[in-house]
């Protein structure tokens, strides 16, 4: 009598085996995919910082033409109005007020929520080398009686911020 054998399914070896193959291409997948997510949020980020600042320029650029002044409701609900017969602080806190109520960060809520109050940041310096908290976060600033705004986007952790000047 010889014996027959049934071959009707796969060894436990087999399937460890390809349980392990699966394993390491998933591991090479995810690595992948994180360099891949980080650099299109860089990428995002600069060309959100591109944005903003053609904003804050065109806005500067349209009053100016005009005559006129920037009126608008900020962040916190009050009136708010941009002299632009006044020196660059003041010029530089209403347009980064109007600019707060405009944009969101585009990497996220901090904190759990979507915080208006540090998005754009009136500051004496841009930031030389950025913290993970300000990712994604505009800052800017006047250089006093040159009528020159500095303005920042910070997209890398400890690097420095995107940084541009505009004269208005």
């Amino acid at each position: 009598m010889t014996e027959s054998r049934s071959d009707k399914g796969f060894t436990l070896i087999e399937l460890l085996v390809v349980v392990a193959i699966i394993g390491v291409l998933a591991a090479v997948g995810v690595v992948a995919f994180n360099g891949f997510i980080s650099s299109s949020k860089n990428t995002a980020c600069q060309a959100e910082h591109n944005n903003r600042s053609k904003s804050a320029q065109l806005k500067i650029s349209e009053n100016m033409l005009n005559g006129q002044n920037i009126t608008f409701t900020n962040i916190d609900g009050n009136n708010d109005m941009i002299n632009f017969n006044s020196n660059t602080w003041i010029l530089v806190s209403g347009l980064s007020s109007y600019l707060k109520s405009e944009y969101k960060n585009p990497n996220g809520p901090l904190n759990g929520a979507w915080d208006h109050s540090t998005y754009f940041v009136d500051i004496n310096q841009i930031p030389t080398s950025c913290t993970a908290t300000q990712i994604g976060y505009s800052f800017m600033t006047g250089i006093n009686d040159t009528r020159t705004i500095k303005f920042g986007t910070c997209c890398k952790v400890d690097q420095p911020a995107i940084e541009e000047k505009f004269k208005w």
